[in-house]
């Protein structure tokens, strides 16, 4: 009986444990997490995904921090959409001993809290650790902590190994140290870690080694190679020379009375001139690097002395007598010259040429035998200067030169016509006026020309009025024309001879004002009465018409004057009567069946079309049936039918004019386009002749056209200067600068080739490239810059020009001497 309480309390017992495990069953663990200070008062908390059963969902999280282990506890409910990090603000003290704890809640229930865990005030150490030694010193350098808001200062170790490193504390603001009395010739380690509040991060680590002064060169060694000139060589012996300073001089001379200079590290040889024969000679040489120098080395040598004269048997020629240049075409001349004075043996001549003012030894030297006194040299370039030396010469010697020098000038040749103009622009600035641009050449004056004659008009032929201006006028503004009217223009300058081919030009003049294109588009709406017949076609030129007048003019009036509505209900009109395509029907027709033609009506004549934009194009045609005023007064209208030259179906527009924009264009396609004229559904021609158009590419439009190398001309012996034209980019008016680059590189296709680079201001349309090398082929290519981030595209296939080939020396003057 006394068994029975007890097994009753056991059992009571075990069911409140086993409740306890249900209870507890599915209940989430704290996730794991790191905590670090952002800012002096704010902390950042991170924590991974918290493991949960199968089936539960964090709802959210819960955080508590004090400072200290006394502090006041603070607690924070987080919901789950705060992801995995919360930033800690305001807190009360900077950088203090905070600790934080950390709790999950989920769908089963609320984890147990972590045990409280130090905010870590240090997350890394030092950075860019580095040590610039000299003599005997070194300064080392550091970067502060990525996150350093708290240290409070760091902690530099440094020796010669890790058993006999010296420790020594920097306040905070530092970043830099000198340490001193270190031994050259010594490998040194260094470490650096920050310290905040007695915590230490992570050490940063630096070895290098303190160098000491170099060792002196060796195998110093002296070699004369003429009488005033000698070779001095040395080996080194030393990996730290920053370079070797030398000196040299007569023997006896002190060193300050003595000729002193330097060479770089790489460099054991120094070439000495101007020497005296017969001297004897000491030169010292030492190794230097950053800490110290070594000591000198030295060697002595005695120059060779002068060959004895010969005194020659016989005499040497004297100067020739007189030397005379024909220009005999525009790259050649002929050089004629007399025997010099005396009963003197001949053996031959030596002739050099080449730019004037050019050396002796830059001169191109040929001989010619003693009866030839003439000599024709081609190859010349004119409006350069050249000059030629004649020099006779036997067994004994070469005899005195005799110079001259000329200016080859090309023939005179007769007046021509001039050349058409350059770089002809032409832009609308206001409704009612052109400006037209051109640029001024050098051909301008060789042509003689007496100025520029500016025709245009409302046709092709540009013949409806005309004016001139003076030859030194770069631009002419045309006023007092239409707005919103197409115009061709066609430019050429003109001299005694007559006037040389045009350069044509074609743009429309601004549209109206906007007061004046609402009053425009009131007065097309008051004149608009269609009937609402519909089926039988003819709405479609009335509607059609009512478009056509309003196609130019901005929404803005249409919602001024409170027409929108009925505006919508027109074009909703055009498009259920198909009045805007006709696909269905067959190109040569317009309609679905064999038309009657009563008469041969004449197809639409001089179509040509101008591109717009990258998706529309002007199309304008003439009518043989209209009078020349080409104004449409009756019912007839136009079917305009375009295509790719790859798809077979044709799309067909309408219109009740004689010109029409066509829009919705693929960019940078070609398209082909014909127009049929239709009188009415009886009557109507053949489609017109097709012409084919490109519409404008985007990426082109914003890259200069016509890019261009106008002339190549020499600036020295061995340099060549050439000018580059082009005209801006037909799409954007914004240009900031021009970017041209250019290589003589073969590889100039390879993107990992360097390209040289010109810069210039975005208003010009011409630049030079001086300094290049002769005799050589180069590449340029330019790109339009229209801010720092907008770079237009850079010319795809580079301009390829070859600079001239000077004559070039064959051999030395001297040496040919020699020879001779």
């Amino acid at each position: 009986m006394a068994i029975l309480p007890y097994s009753a309390s056991l059992v009571l017992y075990l069911s409140t444990f086993l409740l306890i495990l249900a209870i507890c069953e599915g209940r989430p663990q704290p996730p794991e997490f790191t905590s670090s200070f952002t800012s002096p008062t704010s902390i950042r908390v991170e924590w991974d995904d918290p493991i949960l059963d199968p089936g539960a969902v964090v709802r959210g999280y819960r955080i508590q921090y004090k400072l200290g282990q006394n502090g006041k506890l603070i607690k924070l409910k987080l919901n789950a959409r705060v992801g995995n990090s919360y930033d800690i603000d305001g807190l009360t003290e900077s950088c203090g001993d905070y600790l934080i704890r950390m709790s999950t809640a989920s769908s089963k229930g609320l984890s147990r809290y972590s045990s409280f865990n130090q905010v870590d005030r240090l997350l890394s150490g030092p950075q860019n650790l580095n040590a610039i030694p000299s003599s005997t010193s070194a300064r080392v350098t550091w970067s502060p902590p990525s996150n350093g808001f708290c240290i409070t200062g760091y902690q530099l170790k440094y020796g010669p190994n890790e058993n006999e490193l010296q420790s020594m504390d920097l306040p905070t603001e530092l970043n830099q140290y000198l340490l001193s009395d270190l031994l050259p010739g010594t490998s040194y380690i260094l470490t650096l870690a920050a310290v905040a509040n007695g915590e230490i991060s992570e050490e940063a680590y630096f070895q290098w080694y303190q160098a000491g002064p170099p060792s002196a060169p060796a195998n110093l060694k002296a070699t004369p190679s003429t009488t005033e000139t000698a070779v001095v060589m040395w080996s080194p012996t030393s990996s730290s020379v920053t370079r070797y300073e030398y000196l040299y001089g007569p023997m006896g001379y002190s060193d300050s009375e003595v000729t002193a200079g330097y060479v770089g590290p790489s460099t054991t040889l120094v070439e000495l001139s101007s020497l005296t024969p017969g001297e004897e000679y000491v030169f010292k040489v030492a190794s230097v690097n950053s800490v110290g120098q070594s000591e000198p080395v030295t060697v002595t040598w005695t120059q060779p002395a002068p060959p004895p004269v010969v005194v020659p048997s016989k005499p040497i020629p004297a100067a020739p007598g007189q030397v005379d240049i024909e220009i005999t075409s525009a790259e050649t001349a002929l050089i004629t010259w007399t025997r010099p004075e005396g009963d003197v043996e001949i053996t031959g001549y030596i002739v050099g040429f080449g730019l004037a003012g050019s050396d002796a030894s830059e001169l191109t030297l040929f001989s010619v035998g003693p009866d030839d006194t003439e000599e024709e040299l081609d190859q010349l370039k004119p409006g350069s200067d050249y000059m030629v030396t004649i020099q006779a010469y036997n067994d004994v010697g070469d005899g005195e030169i005799l110079a001259a020098d000329w200016h080859q000038e090309a023939p005179s040749v007769p007046l021509s016509i001039p050349s058409p103009p350059q770089g002809v622009l032409s832009y609308s600035p206001s409704p009612n006026t052109i400006i037209v641009r051109w640029i001024i050449t050098e051909e301008d004056a060789a042509e003689q020309i007496e100025g520029y004659r500016v025709t245009y008009g409302q046709d092709v032929s540009a013949s409806d009025s005309s004016v001139e201006v003076g030859p030194l006028e770069e631009s002419i503004e045309i006023q007092s024309l239409q707005p919103d009217t197409f115009y061709y223009i066609k430019v050429h300058k003109f001299n005694a001879a007559g006037r040389g081919e045009s350069v044509s030009r074609s743009l429309q003049t601004l549209p109206p004002p906007p007061e004046e294109r609402c009053a425009q588009q009131q007065q097309c709406i008051r004149q608009f009465n269609v009937s609402r017949s519909r089926g039988d076609g003819a709405i479609c030129p009335q509607i059609l018409q009512y478009l056509n007048c309003l196609q130019r003019l901005q929404d803005a009036c249409i919602e001024d004057t409170g027409y929108r509505n009925r505006v919508n209900g027109i074009r909703n009109m055009f498009l259920m009567e198909s009045c805007n395509r006709n696909s269905g029907r067959t190109p040569e027709t317009g309609s679905p069946g064999p038309v009657r033609v009563p008469e041969v009506i004449p197809p639409p004549s001089q179509l040509s079309a101008t591109v717009l934009s990258s998706t529309s194009a002007l199309l304008s045609w003439y009518d043989e049936t209209l009078e020349s005023s080409q104004v449409v007064t009756d019912s007839r209208f136009y079917n305009v039918v375009y295509r790719t030259p790859l798809n077979q179906g044709y799309l067909e527009e309408r219109t009740s004019e004689t010109n029409y924009v066509v829009d919705f264009l693929l960019p940078g396609v070609p398209f082909e386009f014909s127009v049929q004229l239709v009188l009415d559904h009886q009557q109507r021609s053949e489609m017109s002749e097709t012409i084919t158009v490109t519409s404008r590419d985007p990426e082109r439009g914003a890259r200069p056209e016509r890019f261009s190398v106008t002339q190549v001309t020499v600036t020295g012996p061995t340099s060549a200067k050439v000018i580059l034209n082009w005209l801006p980019p037909p799409e954007r008016t914004d240009v900031m600068q021009y970017k041209i680059e250019y290589t003589d590189s073969e590889e100039f296709l390879d993107p990992a080739t360097t390209w040289d680079s010109l810069t210039v201001d975005g208003s010009e349309i011409t630049a030079s490239l001086e300094g290049l090398a002769t005799d050589r082929e180069y590449h340029v290519r330019i790109t339009a810059i229209f801010s720092p981030t907008d770079i237009g595209p850079t010319l795809v296939t580079p301009a390829t020009f070859a600079t001239p080939a000077v004559p070039r020396l064959l051999k030395p003057l001297s040496s040919v001497m020699k020879q001779s």
